[in-house]
């Protein structure tokens, strides 16, 4: 098994509908690079629900996710059901200050989790014998929680105009797990997706505070993808300048309906349509714009 100390996680921090499973499957079709999707939902999603990996097949029925998981519960300390009641209880928005208790007072359990989740990243390297490992995961909670456990970390800041996050929380998609949805998405109102936008793109820039981090800007990352990767490019990631696709996800265990493509384009440019904001949402966007808000 490859050594933690040998492996090193990009971690994808933003708010949902930023592009977080583009981005990371775009940095996943680089070499010695494998990309996991949302690893936080490994368990809830892929492993208890048994969703759909992105190679289309269930994930207790993929070549891959089956030996990491069948691996993983031979050597965890945890049962899948108390590792995942962890990062529920404490990798959220609501559990913030209950979290920064535990990492100063660590309960036994917390710490079982912490080693599991290093387990947990070297299995992965082991079956996919890559070194460098991208995480989609987005929450702001979990970049803590990696580096108290002590996973070598870089942390891409991923952030999206709000204007464009809110057209996207306002549209509908009906469950359809083989296309990559995995329960119904309601429109959101627009005040949550406000809140949850301004603390998904704040607290990872305070929670990653002195660890390797980079920023990327979605709109750039369509448009001028060269500029979008400026911070995050080394040689590892060089030939990612020269396309903008076919990118393929072989196996992504949670994210995006995208995922699920047989293969993924970025595109020449982005629509600049906000066609699902009422009058008062774009009133709020031009508002937010002027204050310096976008």
């Amino acid at each position: 098994m490859k050594s933690i100390e040998k492996l090193q996680v990009y971690y994808i921090a933003s708010a949902g509908r930023s592009g977080s499973t583009l981005l990371d499957i775009i940095l996943g079709n680089s070499k010695s690079t494998f990309s996991c999707g949302e690893l936080t939902n490994l368990f809830s999603n892929g492993y208890k629900k048994n969703e759909y990996c992105s190679c289309k097949n269930k994930v207790n029925e993929c070549v891959f996710w089956s030996k990491v998981i069948s691996d993983w519960i031979d050597a965890s300390i945890l049962s899948v059901e108390d590792y995942q009641l962890i990062l529920n209880e404490y990798l959220r928005n609501k559990a913030t200050l209950l979290l920064l208790k535990q990492l100063v007072f660590p309960s036994q359990q917390f710490s079982n989790a912490l080693r599991d989740t290093r387990l947990l990243y070297s299995l992965i390297a082991k079956h996919s014998e890559c070194n460098t490992i991208i995480d989609s995961s987005k929450s702001a909670q979990r970049i803590l929680f990696l580096r108290k456990a002590g996973i070598d970390t870089t942390v891409i800041l991923l952030k999206r105009r709000f204007a464009n996050v809110l057209n996207s929380t306002k549209k509908e998609f009906k469950k359809d797990l083989k296309m990559g949805v995995e329960e119904d998405l309601n429109p959101m109102s627009t005040r949550y997706s406000l809140l949850i936008w301004l603390l998904d793109t704040c607290l990872p820039i305070i929670f990653s505070f002195n660890l390797k981090r980079v920023k990327v800007q979605y709109e750039e990352l369509i448009s001028e993808p060269t500029k979008a990767f400026a911070f995050v490019i080394n040689s590892q990631f060089d030939e990612l300048l020269l396309k903008r696709g076919p990118f393929l996800a072989p196996h992504l265990c949670a994210g995006n309906r995208m995922r699920i493509n047989d293969e993924i384009y970025l595109e020449n440019k982005m629509s600049d349509e906000l066609n699902n904001l009422s009058t008062n949402d774009m009133r709020l966007v031009k508002f937010l714009s002027i204050i310096g808000v976008k």
